[in-house]
């Protein structure tokens, strides 16, 4: 099945990038503290140092593994809280111009805000947090009112990407899974029939060596049997299991389907004409056998092989090689019927 690659991709570096965040915040944190020794600006280095120590304690927990890292998310939005209502209370404290502090606590806030809460509630964060700002920077002596401007666009540039950016992220998320599920065999995440036929009739319409290329259908002996006695559940296993086992032992240029039921469809390159087809497909059977036996099952496979190139259309190809999968089970089942004993 199709999986969505950038979930996957988020899942694999949330720690990583929790431990990186963490880290930088530090160093942000070690620099603030510094900022403020130099200004003997005692309240705010003692506030400074604790917000220090804290984010040490929480960075070694997560790094030692005793803390998971989703647990610290509503801590990042209280640290934004935090650090924005110190920067401009330390603004309004000291009377000092406007500096980068809040400016960067506010876009911390309002991304932490929209990424964490509700949409309403952030909104609200994000307003009230562009209001504080206002206010304090245009009670300033001598305002840089552009970049105060600037500052409050990027907040609401960013509310808006946050949240429009997560419903296009949902919608195209749905519209793979829609389109995966039209070519797709849920059970197995194999190709489905519909998907395998589109396939083989562009096999037949592109300048495919026909002689070389093998159409195979393959059925499992008894399967029902093997439902009645084990259960549905551990059919649905074994019709998965087959599944990864063909999809592995053949090249990415092979196609692989669940054809139906308990039917599956292989098409693939076999160099060395009829006779070498043969004994692929005849090796892949006993892949098969072998691997499901292991697995405690005794599970024997029936197939029917056609090379393109003894027919003209893709119904065609399909028919013979049903009609060889017949004669095989007529046969006594666990055989293979290919071009030489199909006659």
């Amino acid at each position: 099945m199709h999986e969505d690659r950038s979930a996957h991709l988020i899942a694999r570096l949330r720690r990583p990038g929790v431990l990186t965040l963490a880290a930088l915040t530090l160093g942000l944190q070690v620099l603030l503290v510094l900022d403020n020794l130099s200004r003997a600006d005692l309240p705010l280095t003692l506030l400074s140092s604790v917000g220090l120590v804290v984010g040490a304690a929480l960075l070694a927990l997560v790094a030692l593994r005793r803390v998971a890292p989703e647990s610290l998310a509503p801590l990042v939005l209280w640290y934004a809280a935090g650090w924005f209502l110190l920067s401009t209370l330390g603004v309004l404290w000291t009377g000092r111009p406007l500096g980068t502090q809040p400016y960067l606590s506010h876009l911390v806030l309002v991304a932490a805000a929209y990424t964490l809460l509700p949409l309403l509630p952030a909104g609200v964060v994000a307003a009230g947090s562009a209001v504080v700002l206002a206010a304090v920077g245009f009670t300033r002596p001598a305002p840089d009112s552009l970049l105060l401007a600037s500052v409050l666009y990027l907040g609401v540039l960013m509310s808006f990407m946050t949240v429009y950016g997560r419903a296009i992220r949902d919608q195209r998320v749905r519209a793979e899974l829609a389109w995966d599920l039209q070519v797709h065999d849920v059970l197995t995440g194999l190709l489905n029939r519909r998907a395998a036929l589109e396939r083989l009739r562009a096999a037949f319409r592109t300048g495919t060596d026909h002689r070389h290329t093998a159409l195979l259908l393959l059925n499992v002996d008894d399967f029902q049997g093997l439902n009645d006695t084990f259960g549905r559940p551990a059919g649905d296993d074994v019709l998965r299991h087959l599944a990864q086992t063909l999809r592995g032992g053949l090249d990415d240029t092979a196609l692989v389907a669940r054809w139906g039921g308990d039917e599956f469809l292989v098409l693939a390159a076999v160099p060395g004409g009829p006779r070498a087809a043969c004994a692929w497909a005849e090796d892949l059977r006993a892949q098969l056998r072998a691997v499901e036996r292991g697995r405690g099952y005794a599970l024997t496979l029936s197939g029917g092989l056609v090379v393109l190139a003894e027919t003209d259309a893709p119904d065609q190809a399909l028919a013979l090689a049903g009609a060889r999968l017949l004669t095989a089970k007529i046969r006594g089942r666990d055989r293979l019927v290919c071009h030489q004993a199909a006659g």
